[in-house]
């Protein structure tokens, strides 16, 4: 299905013709994020300290070696035995389903180890 910009947000539209994008929708289609920040309702941080978090992490291969570090032990005290698992979610634009696939985990597991890595790292571990 084709994507659209509409209000700064990309939506999906099943256009009769094909692909419906023109303008900036059209040249964004290759560029797309597979995944985006999104707030956790579940997770007791703050939403500013969420997006932090979030950023932080993904920006992993750009960190310091104290920093790199820092998301290894976390990873490691939040995932126990699927440190692995949390390490490819937390610092990669792999989805939920496909790091569940690889490293053999459930969903419902990855959310679990995933939230105590988001307290842990508030909390300034």
């Amino acid at each position: 299905m084709p994507l659209i910009l509409r209000g700064g947000w990309l939506k999906e539209s099943a256009g009769p013709r094909g692909s419906s994008l023109r303008g900036p929708a059209k040249a964004l289609k290759g560029a797309l994020f597979v995944s985006v920040f999104r707030y956790k309702q579940g997770i007791p941080v703050t939403y500013e300290d969420q997006g932090y978090i979030y950023f932080f992490s993904r920006r992993y291969d750009k960190l310091g070696n104290r920093d790199q570090k820092r998301i290894q032990r976390l990873c490691a005290a939040a995932g126990k035995e699927y440190s692995r698992a949390v390490f490819d979610f937390i610092t990669t634009d792999m989805g939920a389903a496909r790091v569940c696939v690889k490293h053999f985990i459930s969903e419902k597991t990855l959310e679990r180890a995933v939230r105590r890595y988001y307290i842990l790292f508030a909390s300034g571990m």
